[in-house]
């Protein structure tokens, strides 16, 4: 049995995060609150290798969707899904990925692996405004 601790990791002006990982354990364990929708979306990456699974405690929002490219171009088309507490979104490498929620949102992220900034894969157009029909 291996057992980690979330701490507090990162806080910027969108969103407060604490995390427990294992490298030993292969995992990760990310918690998203105190998230400012006036700062912005969440996201506009995806990983290399990382698959996430997020659960939505509270709140909600939406995910915008899609498959990139190593480069971090988008291939095939953007999906819209609409998030609210108890929804689960398992995404596999190279799934770009972008949050919009609500301020009282918090989520909770499990990873195969920890936090590694050599393998994301930015786009920072990855944004509901670039994909006519999505944005509402």
């Amino acid at each position: 049995m291996i057992t980690a601790e979330l701490e507090f990791v990162h806080k910027d002006p969108r969103r407060r995060i604490r995390e427990a990982s294992s490298d030993e354990g292969g995992f990760s364990v990310q918690w998203f609150d105190e998230v400012e929708v006036q700062s912005g979306p969440l996201g506009k990456h995806a990983h290399g290798e990382k698959e996430e699974t997020f659960v939505i405690l509270r709140g909600g929002g939406y995910l915008l969707h899609a498959l990139l490219d190593k480069k971090g171009n988008v291939v095939g088309e953007a999906t819209r899904t609409p998030l609210h507490a108890g929804i689960v979104i398992h995404l596999k490498p190279n799934e770009g990925h972008t949050f919009y929620l609500d301020p009282e949102a918090e989520m909770i992220c499990f990873s195969n692996k920890p936090f590694d900034k050599d393998d994301v894969i930015h786009n920072d157009n990855l944004a509901v405004e670039n994909f006519p029909g999505l944005a509402t």
